[in-house]
């Protein structure tokens, strides 16, 4: 793992990069993307990979760090621990993942999306202590669907343990809720109806909801839609609020290729 030297220093902000390459902590699955996540918890900075063996989280995932840099400058930094989720179901093969800090918790949740449909969809929790340490808490398989081959798209979380993500296989939103202990598995709401991609989503403090993000297909410059929903211990609110708009309270969508 190592820092680019910017303007901000150190700062998440910044640009990072890790050096796994081929290798056991990190590999594609197939033709698919392997996937890495950065993560800042507790004032600290993480990876999240998933691996080519079991035993480096190719049915779960691993986390790696904290991450340590002695000077303002181009540095390769000090490796952290690496602490690999131990509740996984065997040969999930889990080819995409996202990840998020769970200030509620103060933990490092992970949802992966395995190869096989019916082993898919696992979160993961990993505790973060004060001091940066990182120690694997627990899990929970099948946490959204089983029905599909998983391609996780995205993972959001609000400031009481619910968790929001989007998996592009079934095209749904799934829901669950941690209690620091435990996860308990939600329930789940389709994409708007005709969309071609998920772009983003985010949770808003403020108004306390939730915003996901589409296009509907691939031209250039076109406005995305929005579709506005709530989560409560863990379930998706029955009344969802669907608009379209560009600027910068929208933000716009610009390419020829996404998926």
């Amino acid at each position: 793992m190592c820092k680019v030297k910017t303007t901000s220093g150190s700062s998440l902000d910044g640009a990072y990069r890790h050096d796994f390459g081929y290798s056991n902590q990190f590999a594609c699955y197939s033709s698919y993307t392997g996937s890495t996540r950065l993560i800042k918890a507790r004032g600290f900075k993480y990876v999240v990979t998933v691996g080519s063996t079991q035993a480096y989280g190719r049915d779960s995932c691993m986390v790696h760090g904290p991450f340590t840099w002695s000077s303002d400058a181009h540095d390769g930094g000090a490796f952290g621990a690496s602490v690999l989720a131990t509740n996984y179901v065997a040969n999930g093969y889990n080819y995409t993942a996202d990840a998020v800090y769970d200030s509620a918790n103060e933990q490092i949740v992970v949802v992966t999306g395995g190869y096989t449909s019916t082993v898919n969809q696992t979160l993961h929790a990993f505790d973060v202590a004060a001091n940066g340490t990182v120690t694997y808490s627990h899990g929970l398989a099948d946490a959204g669907g089983s029905t599909v081959t998983g391609n996780i798209r995205a993972l959001v979380t609000d400031t009481s343990g619910n968790l929001v993500w989007s998996d592009t296989g079934s095209e749904k939103l799934y829901a669950a809720i941690n209690s620091g202990s435990a996860f308990t598995k939600g329930n789940s709401i389709n994409w708007p109806s005709g969309v071609y991609a998920q772009i983003s989503m985010a949770y808003n403090p403020t108004v306390k909801n939730f915003v996901a993000s589409y296009v509907m297909g691939t031209s250039q410059q076109q406005s995305p839609i929005h579709l506005i929903f709530t989560v409560s211990a863990g379930a998706l609110g029955a009344a969802t609020k669907q608009t379209t708009g560009t600027g910068a309270q929208f933000g716009r969508y610009q390419s020829t290729s996404v998926r």
